[in-house]
């Protein structure tokens, strides 16, 4: 799927709806300058169409003769682009000398006695030509002689002229759509400008950043992160909720647990092992299923949240404090060589529950050191913890069943064999890894990986 972004829409719409008034702007100014020409060109043949109805005079044989030359000399030129034409009822016409030996074609039977008509397109050799005509009655000695008059000019100075015009319009309404179209850029970009610390504050929110959208935005996206802030509100609340019963549920099964546990004692000491036996080891399974799923239910998650970050050189240091004091702890030397500032996207909480079964199953098998390191990879962001023991390790042949559902290896060593698998339920929820791996000279090598989701390009 395509994905078209809000300003090219907007952007779009802008050129096309400018481009649009701009075309019909320079239209319209073209057709306004060829009627102020032609109003020119009318104004001008006005007083030759006068000076050829004072100089026709009715002739002795009936017809009418003009007295006098016109006095634009274009009328003695042929084809000069200025012609006239006296017209009567009957008979040839008499033309200008520069019509040679053509006629106009006029339309119609003429304008009515004392009115002037306007012919804007009348056909003539390979032009069109502006025609002002009239009916001028002259008395003769035997009867009135109408006499339809008219005179003509060529429409191509006109047109000419509406070219270069248009041209030269054109230019400058392409030019000023250039600026429009650049200052509607801006305009919108500037526009967008809340959308964009929109888009921020919701990957703060996601890096873990900011718990709400916090800002100043304008009224007409107030109520769009007030229903986001809402649906975050409402998230944690059912999660706080999930985690209370989730709680009282825990609590409930303590004393059946606990009955039954005295239950089984009871039998073993009447000698019915076989069965202390069977309700220990189910006893067992329960109580390992309700501490898995109590830490499932504690653990927040990148599926109950939006990402937070924790710092990682504090919270190891609070945590090889506390397993320095537990026993055989003060027996260790813990080594925390993570740098100051390195930080990894997962909850406080649910970093420290893996870290600390990761820590809690080195300090019982590491003979005297546990070293813990942190990197950061700058392409992607993921952060990389590693914890190695110096115990006795584990065969590779075994490696990838340690963190199996309560798999352990050795029977002997006292635990519930889950911390491993929890935690590799926990950074399963965060996309995370969690990796066994031998190492040098002895013991066991811990690598947790956890990507970033505010990397730009990574899906959330």
């Amino acid at each position: 799927m395509i994905r078209r972004s809000l300003k090219l829409r907007i952007l779009a719409l802008a050129a096309l709806s400018t481009g649009g008034a701009l075309l019909f702007l320079w239209f319209l100014l073209t057709q306004l300058f060829e009627q102020q020409i032609a109003a020119r060109f009318y104004s001008e043949l006005g007083p030759h169409l006068e000076q050829l109805a004072r100089a026709a005079e009715p002739a002795p044989d009936g017809g009418v003769e003009l007295v006098g030359e016109m006095s634009d000399q274009r009328f003695q030129r042929p084809f000069s682009g200025l012609y006239w034409q006296v017209k009567l009822t009957d008979g040839a016409p008499l033309t200008s000398e520069s019509l040679w030996d053509e006629a106009l074609d006029l339309p119609g039977a003429g304008a009515p006695a004392g009115e002037i008509a306007r012919h804007d397109r009348v056909a003539f050799q390979d032009t069109a030509l502006m025609v002002l005509e009239r009916t001028v009655v002259l008395g003769g000695d035997v009867a009135d002689i109408p006499l339809r008059m008219a005179v003509a000019i060529d429409r191509t100075e006109l047109e000419r002229a509406k070219g270069e015009f248009g041209d030269r319009v054109l230019m400058l309404v392409a030019l000023l759509g250039a600026f429009l179209m650049a200052a509607a850029a801006v305009q919108i970009g500037f526009g967008l400008k809340p959308l964009a610390h929109l888009k921020a504050r919701l990957n703060a929110v996601r890096a873990g950043e900011a718990q709400r959208l916090d800002g100043n935005f304008p009224a007409e996206i107030e109520e769009l992160v007030g229903e986001v802030n809402g649906l975050l509100a409402g998230r944690e609340e059912m999660v706080a909720r999930a985690r209370a019963r989730a709680s009282d549920l825990a609590h409930g099964l303590k004393t059946p647990l606990a009955v039954l546990a005295a239950e089984s004692r009871r039998l073993a000491t009447q000698g019915e092992t076989a069965a202390a036996d069977e309700i220990s080891a189910q006893i067992e399974r329960m109580s390992r299923n309700v501490e898995r799923e109590l830490v499932r239910t504690r653990t927040r998650g990148a599926g109950g949240r939006l990402a937070s970050r924790t710092a990682l050189e504090p919270a190891i240091e609070r945590l090889l404090g506390a397993f320095a004091r537990l026993p055989g702890g003060d027996q260790i030397n813990w080594h925390n060589t993570v740098s100051p500032g390195a930080a990894i996207a997962m909850d406080q909480a649910d970093f420290e529950e893996v870290a600390g079964n990761l820590l809690d199953n080195a300090r019982k098998w590491a003979r005297s050191a546990v070293r813990v390191t942190a990197t950061a990879t700058a392409d992607d962001g993921a952060a990389t913890l590693v914890i190695e023991d110096d115990g006795p390790g584990v065969p590779p042949e075994d490696l990838a069943e340690v963190v199996e559902r309560g798999r352990r290896l050795d029977q002997a060593t006292p635990g519930s064999g889950l911390g491993l698998a929890i935690a590799r339920d926990i950074l399963e929820l965060y996309d995370g890894r969690l990796t066994l791996e031998a190492a040098a000279p002895s013991g066991l090598r811990v690598v947790v990986t956890v990507p970033d989701p505010a990397t730009p390009g990574r899906p959330a």
